[in-house]
This record gives C-alpha cells, sequence and structure tokens, in this order.
C-alpha cells in the first residue's frame, strides 16, 4: 500500500505530463493547516505556510516536497519522497509481465530521516483503514453531507517516531 499512496500522490503530475514528457510545479507560501500528534492524541495545531514542489517525467519517476516555516516547539519540518523506475541498458523503462513500470527506488523523509505516511479524517483525526484509502483514491469517500472529504497527510519516521506530522 505505501508504494500505492506514493505513486497516487505523485502520479497526477505524472500522468498530467502528456507529450512533453516532464513536468514540474512550485509552490510558494501555501497557506495549510498542520497538526502534531504524539501517542495517538493532538497535541498542537496550526495554520502553518509551507515552499514545496512537484515533478515528473512521464515514463521515468517523479518526486515531491515541502518545507513548512518553524513550528512553535518543533521547528521547520520538511517532507520530501519520490519514485524513480527501474531502466535497461538502453534507457528504456523496464516493465513486468503486466506491462507496469517497475519500480527502482521510492522513498520519503521527514526531516531527512525514512518515515511512514498515512492519511487521517479531518477533525477526529482517526487514522484511514485501507477500505478508507481506496474509496479516496477513487473519489467515493465522502461525509455525512455527501461532501468530499479532505484528509491530513501525515507522516511519522520509520524508526523511534517522536510525532506525527500532519498537514491538509
Amino acid at each position: 500500500m505505501k508504494s500505492v499512496k506514493l505513486l497516487t500522490f505523485i502520479g497526477v503530475s505524472i500522468l498530467s505530463v502528456g507529450i512533453a514528457h516532464a513536468a514540474a510545479q512550485e509552490y510558494i507560501n501555501v497557506k495549510k493547516h498542520c497538526v502534531i500528534i504524539k501517542n495517538g492524541k493532538v497535541v498542537k495545531q496550526q495554520a502553518c505556510t509551507a515552499d514545496g514542489y512537484e515533478h515528473a517525467a512521464a515514463g521515468y519517476g517523479g518526486g515531491f516536497g515541502w518545507d513548512f516555516k518553524p513550528i512553535k516547539g518543533y521547528g521547520a519540518i520538511s517532507v520530501e519522497g519520490g519514485v524513480s523506475l527501474k531502466e535497461d541498458s538502453r534507457g528504456n523503462i523496464v516493465t513486468d509481465h503486466e506491462g507496469n513500470s517497475v519500480i527502482d527506488k521510492e522513498w520519503l523523509d521527514l526531516n531527512n530521516k525514512p518515515a511512514i505516511s498515512r492519511y487521517r479524517f479531518p477533525k477526529t483525526f482517526k487514522v484511514f483503514t485501507t477500505a478508507d484509502e481506496q474509496k479516496w483514491y477513487n473519489g467515493t469517500l465522502k461525509d455525512a453531507k455527501g461532501k468530499e472529504i479532505d484528509p491530513y497527510q501525515c507522516y511519522y519516521h520509520k524508526k523511534n517516531p517522536q510525532y506525527e506530522f500532519c498537514h491538509q
């Protein structure tokens, strides 16, 4: 599922490149809402600002990154990730028996250390189940009023997580 999450996040960029074969987008001073969670409980919420980027090369992979301005008590927080696809000796993308590109490398870092990502519901901060994620990817995850859910994207370190950082 980790690959699906990361690929879904940058997939829009890769799919949108079309004939151009490459795309990049830069974001400056984007207003977001940030949350720090410890032991499953929200310990800090605040408006935050971030600079970010997304890039993709059709068929070769892509990546993203966000640099959040300092959050009191936690400092500046950065999130970065991406996927590169395996190439053969002639530089062609390697595919599996179903015609899907083979991933060579994928990474996700929180403050330059390996991280895990997941989604959480707004307001309750309940972690998405696998079924919730599938519905969200398909655009069918709705709230009680029928409005599409806008989840928090959350990250925590693979080893010795001190906190979970989320943004929306």
